[in-house]
């Protein structure tokens, strides 16, 4: 099969890695193609790559590839740099988007088609989780895109669920000290450190001794949402907690099953000590809700609240800005003073 002569260049730029090639030789049609990592990126720079994303192969033309095909190269290509959690979240995702839609070509989705998938699902799930269905369906729909199956999105103008803010669920700092003051074993560890650094559940699930540095009071956070490195600072209440946690002579992690292999479902410890505690029911995450709470009722300035907590948009933060005391009453009181 005749495919054209490309030659490619592969570099970063921002966040992205770049292949800039051109089509039938060195004076031919200069194309550039944007990928997450250097290893998809480079996988721009096989001819038959190249050649089978225009849909030039011979094999299956970029106008005929099913939902089913597509979503499979989606996962071979883009899933992989996203976390693990994300990738579980995503196949099922997937499931019900290919039970819906069915194995149909790629370019015959319509965006009928994809409101009515909205409407399916809001009838059987949270908005807030056909939102996020939504989200993946329209990324995976842009990068078909992308790699030139499809002219446009038919997924460009469907628009998310509108939902209502609800106030944040959080243990108040006396809630939180009868809590970590119930807890046993790793599990107080785990709260006191949660309630004092804000860290998500998965990146504490993460942590490393190597993260810590005791002699600066302060972590680094390598595996956090968004794949961004951050540093925190630890107060006196979090170095004693660490510094009492047991280490494993087989595992670098702080949090440990006993055989030394990471912490995956603890909602049953968890809950049992809120039990203990007389407290409500709460999630894991909403110790990082208590966290970032706090911190605002305590009169903590949002831009430093921001920072502490790793939220990319000051935007997240606002949405505790109405815990800060007094704050509109002092915002009136200015003007007696004009």
């Amino acid at each position: 099969m005749w495919t054209q002569e490309v030659s490619v260049a592969v570099y970063k730029r921002g966040d992205s890695w770049v292949a800039d090639f051109r089509i039938g030789g060195r004076r031919g049609r200069r194309v550039r193609k944007s990928a997450p990592t250097r290893e998809l990126a480079q996988a721009l720079e096989r001819e038959e790559k190249v050649a089978e994303f225009r849909g030039e192969t011979g094999i299956l033309a970029a106008e005929d590839i099913d939902l089913f095909i597509f979503i499979k190269k989606y996962q071979d290509l883009i899933s992989p740099t996203k976390s693990s959690s994300t990738r579980t979240r995503d196949t099922y995702t997937f499931t019900h988007i290919r039970n819906h839609f069915g194995d149909r070509p790629l370019r015959s989705i319509t965006p009928e088609q994809i409101e009515a998938y909205k409407a399916h699902r809001a009838r059987h799930v949270k908005l807030s989780t056909v939102n996020r269905e939504l989200d993946l369906l329209k990324g995976l729909l842009n990068q078909a895109g992308q790699w030139g199956y499809l002219r446009t999105s038919p997924a460009t103008h469907v628009r998310r669920f509108k939902i209502d803010l609800r106030e944040p669920v959080f243990l108040s700092a006396e809630e939180g000290r009868r809590l970590s003051a119930v807890a046993t074993g790793q599990m107080k560890t785990f709260i006191v450190v949660a309630l004092n650094t804000g860290l998500r559940k998965d990146e504490l699930f993460a942590l490393k001794w190597s993260d810590i540095d005791f002699a600066k009071a302060e972590l680094r956070v390598r595996k956090s949402k968004g794949k961004r490195f951050r540093v925190v600072p630890l107060n006196h209440t979090a170095v004693g907690a660490l510094q009492t946690q047991p280490r494993h002579i087989n595992s670098p992690l702080v949090f440990h099953n006993s055989d030394g292999s990471p912490w995956k479902d603890v909602r049953g410890s968890f809950q049992a000590a809120l039990a203990r505690a007389n407290l409500p029911k709460i999630r894991l995450h909403d110790l990082r809700h208590s966290f970032v709470s706090n911190l605002v009722a305590a009169g903590v300035d949002l831009r430093t609240v921001q920072e502490l907590a790793g939220h990319r948009s000051i935007q997240t933060t606002m949405n505790y800005a109405h815990l800060r005391p007094g704050a509109l009453k002092d915002g009136v009181a200015v003007l007696e003073t004009v």
